[in-house]
């Protein structure tokens, strides 16, 4: 089964458009045609931005994690990374890929996107992703 980490940037264009590339992205983990992970320090920051930056009450982006909780698998990576030297908040989401192994990080964020792979695992945006998951089939 592919192991996919979703960036919060995934998430949250996931919960804002449920036309996008990370809507269908997300959509795979809810049909249980991929596995998603992530971990406590990826959804308390998920509500931090989406509170700061989108406005949405607390109760609200509380809501939205339990949803998530509902499809992706929560890991406490044990592991401490530098691989995103630019960003270093950036760390976490590439730690808990490695912590389980994954096959994709999806991001949009140039800070991921651009180092492409790290220990084996693809970095790219959900179109990407989907291009090749689609490729596989």
């Amino acid at each position: 089964m592919i192991k996919v980490v979703p960036d919060i940037n995934v998430l949250i264009a996931a919960v804002l458009s449920e036309k996008g590339m990370s809507y269908q992205l997300i959509h795979l983990f809810t049909e249980g045609k991929i596995i998603g992970y992530t971990s406590k320090e990826i959804l308390i920051k998920f509500k931090e931005v989406i509170q700061r930056d989108f406005q949405v009450p607390l109760e609200r982006a509380e809501q939205m994690v339990e949803v998530f909780l509902q499809f992706l698998k929560l890991v406490e990576p044990d592991i401490k990374l530098n691989a995103v030297k630019e960003d270093d908040e950036d760390n976490s989401i590439v730690e808990c890929a490695v912590y389980i192994k994954a096959d994709f990080l999806a991001s949009w964020d140039p800070h991921l996107t651009n180092i492409e792979e790290f220990q084996g695992i693809k970095i790219m945006n959900p179109g990407k992703i989907l291009d090749q998951l689609k490729e596989a089939d």
